[in-house]
């Protein structure tokens, strides 16, 4: 069973890299604004270091979040994990996804967002 430690470094870290390729930001940049090398940028994404309070709220702050944006999704993701004693890792394609949403215009974003918020609303004929 994972270790809760190691569960909330590696969300955490997984939440600072998302939100990185959202803003289209690169780790040295990122690096530069909070006195990180890219190095320990990539520690921290991956969750193989875990981030001083006040390193991660410079992070939050350069990446325009709360701090409570790095822990949402964590109690279900727990919960989750307890139920099915499942290893957590971040999908590689999720990255890819959003490396690829990022290089769009903002039409194709919204076009791209419109598409996926459409398709994950449930189908009000198949609720009852």
């Amino acid at each position: 069973m994972v270790q809760m430690g190691q569960l909330i470094d590696t969300h955490v870290g997984n939440r600072i890299h998302l939100r990185r390729l959202l803003l289209g930001v690169s780790e040295l940049s990122l690096g530069r604004v909070i006195g990180c090398t890219v190095l320990q940028i990539k520690r921290y994404e991956l969750g193989l270091d875990r981030i001083e309070a006040s390193k991660l709220f410079e992070m939050a702050d350069a990446l325009d979040v709360p701090v409570t944006y790095f822990f949402e999704g964590l109690k279900a993701l727990s919960m989750k994990l307890n139920s099915e004693e499942e290893n957590y890792e971040f999908e590689d394609d999720a990255t890819e996804l959003i490396a690829a949403y990022h290089g769009k215009t903002t039409e194709e974003r919204v076009d791209v967002f419109e598409h996926v918020v459409a398709r994950g609303r449930p189908d009000p004929d198949k609720l009852n």
